[in-house]
Parts: C-alpha cells; structure tokens; sequence
C-alpha cells in the first residue's frame, strides 16, 4: 500500500504521483482568505487543485487542518465551509505539537 502525507503545495507533481498511491492526507492549514498569512505561501490555490484531484480520482483520503494557536473557532467554520464547497467528504482537525 502507498500512501502520501502532503500540503498539496505542487499540483503538476502530485497530478505525476497520484496513480500510484491507495490513499493521500492532504493539509489545509488556513481559511482560503488568511492561508498566505498563516502559511506564507501566496495563496491556497495549489492546496485545493491538489484536493480537486484527489477527489476526481476517488481515492481514500483523509483532509486535515492542525488546530494551532493562530486559527480561532471562526476560521476552523469557514475551513469546513470551504471544504464542503470542494467537495471533501472527510476531514480531521489534529492537535499541534510544539510551539509555532
């Protein structure tokens, strides 16, 4: 079995590798509108084609977003809004380990 733990921060490779795997966990980190805040990367695009793919290609998959300290109760609503309107069926929210 192959599975893949990723930020989904590459859509063209993970388009390349998503044939060969049985199962993927995919982060979201932010709502789409802070995720260049929270991550520092330039916006959440990347993340939601790799998590277009996934779903099309109707593998096992698991979305998480890790509940740190610079997402509050509001950004976890619309993360699962947002999710919803993307079509993910299954999301986790995971504790932070170690300080940000």
């Amino acid at each position: 079995m192959a599975g893949l733990h990723t930020a989904g921060c590459n859509p063209r490779r993970f388009a390349k590798v998503l044939p060969l795997l049985d199962w993927v966990g995919l982060d979201i980190k932010a709502p789409v509108a802070r995720y260049c805040e929270i991550t520092g990367v330039q916006d959440a695009s990347a993340a939601y084609d790799c998590l277009a793919q996934l779903i099309a290609a109707g593998l096992p998959y698991e979305v998480r977003t890790t509940v740190e300290p610079h997402l509050g109760g509001g950004d976890l609503e619309l993360i699962r809004e947002e999710l919803h309107a993307a079509g993910a069926a299954n999301w986790r929210l995971q504790g932070c380990r170690g300080p940000i």
